[in-house]
């Protein structure tokens, strides 16, 4: 079984309470954001990755047993931008299902 928690938008406020307390528990935590930068919490490491471009969010998310999704946007660019991003990030975990499936590995 795959142990690492990964966190799609893990610099953000959400995101980096989330983070802080996966790795408090002990878990091996993938922080990702789209500069990649910042201090990671002990047992923790961060990664640069963009939430709109399903690409980068494969990448990002490949080696996962869980994903958080944390992106938030502006109340008003709901419709225009965090919808956009659950989609295309929910895309790239249906496609790295699919292929691991493909591959006989589970999901």
């Amino acid at each position: 079984m795959k142990d690492l928690h990964v966190v799609v938008g893990g610099h953000g406020g959400t995101g980096r309470a989330v983070v802080a307390a996966l790795a408090a528990c002990g878990a091996r935590v993938k922080a990702v954001s789209r500069s990649g930068e910042g201090p990671p919490p002990p047992r923790s490491r961060v990664r640069a990755g963009r939430a709109a471009d399903a690409v980068s969010m494969r990448e990002a998310c490949r080696d996962a047993g869980v994903v958080y999704h944390c992106v938030n946007v502006p109340y008003m660019r709901w419709l225009s931008g965090l919808f956009p991003i659950a989609k295309t990030v929910a895309g790239a975990l249906g496609q790295i299902i699919d292929e691991s499936r493909r591959r006989g590995q589970g999901s």
